[in-house]
């Protein structure tokens, strides 16, 4: 999966991108509204089977907008 510099963070080709943390933030679009889930970017195959957590539109929140 590649990777495109836009500013001070990275977006990656596939529309999730990648915080400063190291972490890969991809939002999938439903029917019934959209899905955000992070994991980490350097997770092998068997860690993002435990590594990842998912969290349903609504329940989130834009960082600039808590800061």
């Amino acid at each position: 999966m590649s990777t495109a510099a836009t500013g001070d963070d990275w977006e990656r080709t596939d529309g999730s991108a990648l915080t400063e943390d190291g972490l890969v933030a991809r939002v999938v679009h439903y029917e019934s509204g959209d899905e955000l889930t992070l994991f980490p970017a350097a997770a092998d195959d068997v860690s993002l089977m435990s590594r990842w957590l998912t969290a349903d539109e609504g329940s989130w929140v834009e960082l600039d907008e808590m800061r």
